[in-house]
């Protein structure tokens, strides 16, 4: 269980960054807000749908006690208990604090080293992997900076996010 006096604190910093923004800022510290807003806006959206599905849970067992209402409730509460972990699974990654080093770029060298025509054709294997991982993210862009096949179909080269 996640505990409610640190996901109160993260949804009342976002309603003062909201407030703040919208109420005129110093210039100077608008990106800065502005970032660190848009950090805690899918967080604070992940703690609403959380908090929602337990009040959800809650309202359901307390229908188990109303007679008119039980059958309802048996058909909903497995349903919000599968849900259930799974948010919270969500919930736990979304608060997990950002590396520094996630938003910088990186250089991704791939050489075949030693092993000659063989080396080179692992190379072209990876690389083709770095480039399906590239595709499938959403984090920047990137650039090959330079490549080489070898007379086999293998590669070497350098790529750049």
């Amino acid at each position: 269980m996640i505990p409610a006096d640190t996901l109160h604190q993260i949804v009342e910093r976002f309603e003062f960054l909201e407030a703040k923004m919208s109420g005129g800022v110093d210039p100077g510290q608008i990106a800065e807000l502005a970032k660190e807003y848009s950090d805690l806006k899918p967080v604070v959206a992940s703690i609403n749908e959380y908090q929602t599905l337990q009040s959800d849970l809650t309202e359901a067992e307390a229908m188990l006690d109303d007679p008119e209402m039980r059958a309802l409730a048996e058909d909903e509460l497995p349903d919000l208990r599968a849900r259930l972990p799974k948010l919270e699974q969500a919930l736990r990654i979304a608060l997990l604090p950002k590396d520094a080093a996630d938003e910088r770029s990186a250089i991704i060298e791939i050489r075949p080293g030693t092993g000659g025509d063989e080396a080179a054709l692992f190379a072209g294997d990876l690389l083709s992997h770095v480039s399906e991982i590239r595709r499938s993210c959403t984090a920047g862009s990137s650039t090959l900076i330079e490549l080489s096949e070898s007379e086999l179909g293998g590669y070497q080269g350098s790529h750049r996010r």
